[in-house]
């Protein structure tokens, strides 16, 4: 089954406005939004730190879990292999800092990964994506985690407001942020009815720390009555 990617659609559908022009110290519709610098051996910090976690998250899954077999089933065929067989090797700890302290983090948190890059879709919406993290908590429930990296002193700021129905909330990345997991969270409660309910964290990894947060009250809400009119969004 084939659907829209779920990041292009949020940002045409509830935030086009958005555009931060970087070196002018203001917001602008003007300019455009400004490609990753922080280069580490050819590759952004953001996407050096999301393989080491994947490939963390995979070497801890291995062996038998209840949450595995299901999760299998949905793949990401353009995607290539995470295995100790060919492809990239799998990771027993990450050398990043901030993979590093993401690790860290969810050991705290008593979070165990069971998957990682899960495919999750939904037709009547037309829309798929992929879970960076899925985790189970000490109660047993499962926990999708979205990682992000940086967003240093722009992560609260917007130009303007979503639209509806997401008005109420600017289009600023930690609100973009949330409506992506929300939407991710409905996808993934269809493609896994098994599981129910599931919880959702967004954690953002900084110099200065780490960052959790979930999804508003009010935001998740107005997203599940979205998926619930059952049409293209």
């Amino acid at each position: 089954m084939r659907c829209r990617g779920l990041t292009a659609v949020t940002r045409e559908r509830y935030y086009p406005e958005y555009v931060f022009t970087p070196g002018r110290g203001a917001w602008s519709r003007e300019g455009g939004v400004p490609k990753k610098k922080r280069r580490d051996g050819g590759m952004s910090r953001g996407r050096r730190v999301d393989v080491e976690v994947e490939r963390w998250i995979k070497s801890r899954a291995r062996g038998p879990h209840p949450l595995r077999p299901p999760l299998e089933r949905s793949v990401n065929p353009s995607r290539p292999s995470v295995t100790s067989r060919g492809g990239t090797p799998l990771l027993e700890e990450p050398t990043h800092p901030l993979a590093r302290a993401f690790v860290a983090l969810t050991r705290r948190l008593g979070l165990v990964p069971v998957g990682a890059q899960v495919v999750v879709r939904d037709e009547q919406v037309d829309l798929a994506t992929l879970v960076d993290g899925v985790f189970v908590d000490q109660r047993g429930r499962v926990v999708l985690v979205e990682l992000k990296c940086g967003f240093e002193g722009y992560n609260d700021v917007g130009n303007g407001r979503m639209r509806a129905p997401f008005q109420k909330f600017t289009n600023a990345p930690k609100n973009q942020h949330q409506l992506q997991l929300a939407f991710t969270r409905c996808m993934f409660e269809r493609t896994f009815p098994e599981f129910g309910r599931v919880d959702a964290r967004i954690v953002r990894m900084t110099d200065r720390g780490a960052h959790v947060t979930r999804i508003d009250g009010d935001l998740d809400a107005t997203t599940r009555r979205v998926f619930s009119a059952g049409r293209r969004v």
